[in-house]
C-alpha cells in the first residue's frame, strides 16, 4: 500500500513523483472541484467545522431538514433522512426493517455489502449469480408460507463494474408483503437521469412493495453523509431509533454546499459520462477491449490480467489491485475513471494497455 499526504484527483503524488490515478470511489471528483469546496468553506464559516450533538437535541440546525428537504427535491422522493455516513444509514435501515418486521424472512443478494447486513446474520444468497438471485428468490417467496419479505440487494456490483436490471421487481408475488431494501451507494451520481441514481431507473413498483434506498454521498457526491430514501411515515419513524437518536449527524456545511452545486453534479456528471464513452471507444478501436469486463455508461472496468497492475505502475499509473473481500481472497484489480481525466490521460493509459496486451501476446 502507498501512502500520499494529499488528496488524489487525476493524479496522485507518491512519494515525490507523480502518478496518473485511476482508483479510489470519488467518480465525479467532487473533493478537487474548487467551486464545490468553496460551498464547503462558506457552509464551515456560518455553521463551525462540526456539530457535535444529537439531532434530537433541545437546540437543532435549521440547515438539517433544509438540506433533507434538498436533497429530497433533487432525487424527486418524498422523504430523505441523513447521517454521518452510508455505513450508519444502512445499519439504521436494516435494524428498523428487521425490529419492526421481526417475522419477515430477509433475503440478501450475492455480495451484498456489510453496511445493509444485521451484524450477526450469517444467511447466505440462494444464488451467487445475480440473475439467478432473482429468479430463485422470487421462487422462493411464491412456494414459501412466511407472509412477509425484506428483500436486500445493490444498484451495482461495484468491484466489477456491473449495473443491475431492476426488471424483476415487476413479478414479485403480489400477494405477499414485501420491503425492497437497494444499495444505491455506488450509483448515486453515476448511473441513472442526471446521475441521479437507481431511483430513476426502476420499473412501476407494486403495490404490495415498499421502497428504502440506502446511498453513501461519500462517494460520488463528495459529502460524508448517508441518506436513506423512503416515505414521511418510515422516516420519521426512524429518527426514533437509537442509531439516530444517539449518533452525531453530518457536517452541516456539506448539507449547505449540497444545496448549491446542483449543477456541478450534473456538469461532472456529464463529463463523467464522456470520459467512459472516449475510453471505450478506444479500447474497442485498439482490440484491448477483451483485457476487461465493463458497461460503456460505468466507470470502473474491471481487469482480466492482474499484472496490469504491476505494468503499469511502474509506467507511473496507478490502478487498484488486492485481495477482498478478505485478504485471503482472489484479487480485484480495476481501472477507475472519474470526471477529471483528461483526454490525454485516458489516452496515455490506453497506449500502456497496447503495449501490455503485445506484451503477453508474446510470452
Amino acid at each position: 500500500m502507498f501512502q500520499t499526504e494529499y488528496c488524489p484527483n487525476r493524479t496522485a503524488l507518491i512519494e515525490g513523483e507523480e502518478y496518473l490515478f485511476f482508483a479510489g470511489t470519488a467518480y465525479l471528483g467532487m473533493p478537487a472541484c474548487e467551486e464545490f469546496k468553496n460551498y464547503v468553506w462558506e457552509g464551515i464559516t456560518k455553521y463551525g467545522v462540526n456539530y457535535g450533538t444529537s439531532r434530537t437535541s433541545t437546540l437543532g440546525l435549521a440547515i438539517y431538514e433544509q438540506g433533507e428537504k434538498q436533497i429530497a427535491e433533487y432525487m424527486n422522493c418524498e422523504a430523505v433522512l441523513t447521517l454521518s455516513s452510508g455505513y450508519l444509514a444502512g445499519q439504521l435501515a436494516i435494524h428498523w426493517l428487521t425490529s419492526q418486521y421481526p417475522d419477515y424472512q430477509v433475503l440478501y443478494s450475492p455480495n451484498t455489502h456489510p453496511a445493509v447486513k444485521m451484524p450477526t446474520d450469517k444467511t447466505l444468497p440462494l444464488a451467487d449469480n445475480f440473475e439467478k438471485w432473482t429468479e430463485k428468490m422470487i421462487e422462493n417467496i411464491s412456494q414459501s408460507s412466511n407472509e412477509g419479505f425484506i428483500v436486500v440487494t445493490d444498484s451495482v456490483a461495484s468491484l466489477k463494474g456491473k449495473t443491475h436490471n431492476f426488471d424483476w421487481v415487476k413479478n414479485l408475488p403480489i400477494n405477499k408483503k414485501i420491503w425492497l431494501f437497494i444499495d444505491d451507494s455506488h450509483g448515486i451520481g453515476v448511473i441513472g437521469k442526471h446521475g441521479k441514481g437507481v431511483l430513476t431507473l426502476l420499473p412501476e413498483i407494486p403495490k404490495n412493495v415498499e421502497l428504502i434506498v440506502l446511498a453513501s454521498f461519500g462517494k460520488a457526491l463528495g459529502m460524508p453523509t448517508g441518506c436513506i430514501f423512503t416515505c414521511k411515515e418510515v422516516i420519521e419513524s426512524m429518527k426514533d431509533v437509537g442509531f439516530f437518536r444517539g449518533a452525531s449527524p453530518t457536517l452541516p456545511a456539506y448539507l449547505y454546499a449540497f444545496g448549491k452545486s446542483a449543477h456541478l453534479y450534473q456538469q461532472k456528471h456529464a463529463d463523467l459520462m464522456e470520459n467512459c464513452q472516449y475510453f471505450v471507444e478506444k479500447l474497442v478501436e485498439n482490440k484491448v477491449n477483451h483485457l476487461f469486463t465493463y458497461e460503456a455508461n460505468y466507470p470502473i472496468f474491471y481487469v482480466l490480467e492482474h499484472k496490469l497492475h504491476e505494468f503499469l505502475l511502474a509506467r507511473k499509473i496507478l490502478i487498484p489491485s488486492f485481495a477482498y473481500p478478505n485478504k485471503d481472497s482472489p484479487l480485484i484489480t480495476r481501472i477507475v475513471l472519474n470526471a477529471l481525466h483528461s483526454k490525454a490521460d485516458l489516452d496515455k493509459t490506453i497506449e500502456e494497455i497496447v503495449a501490455f496486451a503485445q506484451k503477453i501476446s508474446k510470452n
